[in-house]
């Protein structure tokens, strides 16, 4: 699956995970494995994020897995400090951020290649997942109380708590740059 939108230049963790929840729920999954972090932030922010937003159990830094005959639980083994290591049961649907270690690299053979290459890719855009975000972008703060959903605004953090005082506790905001 490719997801694109030049509507999206800069991804942060929770747009990048809005994002991936509702091509999830287009798709349908029985298991998500994810990275256990990034390697531009390493802030391992998105894997528990998208977790939250399908409601799924999840199991972070897992270094080991096994899926029961039936499909219906895992048993995962999570790295801990110290080369400490933890076993875990976790119904199935599940989230997983996978270390390093749960899977060794290996080179593609040109015949494995070939035989895939003419596989089509599934691509998705926020269109086609019908505005996942659901984000207003403003400039002027001045509109903020009349906008619905999250937020993101473009100015400093400052001007962004005076702005914001008095707004419903409801109202989702988020503070940072596109």
């Amino acid at each position: 699956v490719h997801i694109s939108d030049a509507a999206l230049p800069d991804y942060d963790a929770f747009t990048t995970a809005l994002v991936l929840s509702k091509a999830l729920q287009h798709l349908g999954y029985d298991l998500v494995l994810c990275g256990n972090k990034t390697l531009d932030g390493g802030g391992a922010l998105v894997g528990p994020m998208l977790a939250e937003l399908l409601d799924l159990p999840q199991v972070t830094g897992v270094v080991a897995l096994e899926v029961d005959q039936g499909g219906k639980k895992l048993t995962a083994q999570r790295r801990l400090e110290r080369g400490n290591r933890q076993i875990v049961e976790c119904p199935l649907p599940a989230l997983l951020t996978a270390d390093p270690l749960l899977a060794e690299p290996r080179y593609v053979s040109v015949r494995a290649h070939l035989r895939v290459a003419g596989i089509p890719i599934m691509k998705f855009d926020l269109d086609s997942l019908g505005d996942p975000l659901g984000l207003d972008f403003i400039n002027d703060l001045d509109d903020v109380a009349h906008l619905g959903g999250f937020i993101r605004v473009h100015d400093d953090l400052g001007l962004l708590v005076r702005g914001l005082e008095g707004l419903p506790v409801e109202k989702g905001v988020i503070h940072g740059s596109v």
